[in-house]
């Protein structure tokens, strides 16, 4: 009898678990991607201004004032479609940064030439 019950509280728990993680992805609080967006985490596009030595960079968008992003060891940078790291940005390329709160940047594309 134990058993029963047993089965029925891990079906129950697994259907629950399917019903929020549905909930979360309809929500947008799961990305495409699969990784969990915090509510403070945003999106910025525009052209690579200045690129500083030490990790910072500044992006002027289309219209609007620059904003200054910290790049760290772990962001994630895709140019033109693959793999690159910050050494392969280049002025003028278009950026779009996805960043917390801080402004640091969390996963980086860019277009140029």
């Amino acid at each position: 009898m134990s058993y029963r019950i047993f089965s029925a509280m891990v079906i129950g728990v697994t259907m629950i678990s399917v019903a929020l993680i549905s909930g979360l992805a309809i929500s947008g609080e799961i990305a495409n991607d699969g990784f969990k967006l915090a509510a403070s985490d945003s999106y910025f596009e525009g052209i690579l201004a200045i690129k500083e030595g030490h990790g910072d960079i500044l992006v002027r968008p289309e219209s609007g004032r620059d904003k200054r992003f910290k790049v760290k060891d772990n962001t994630i940078i895709i140019r033109n479609g693959k793999q690159a790291t910050f050494d392969n940005l280049r002025a003028r390329d278009h950026l779009r940064v996805h960043h917390d709160s801080k402004r640091v940047v969390i996963e980086l594309h860019a277009n140029g030439s």
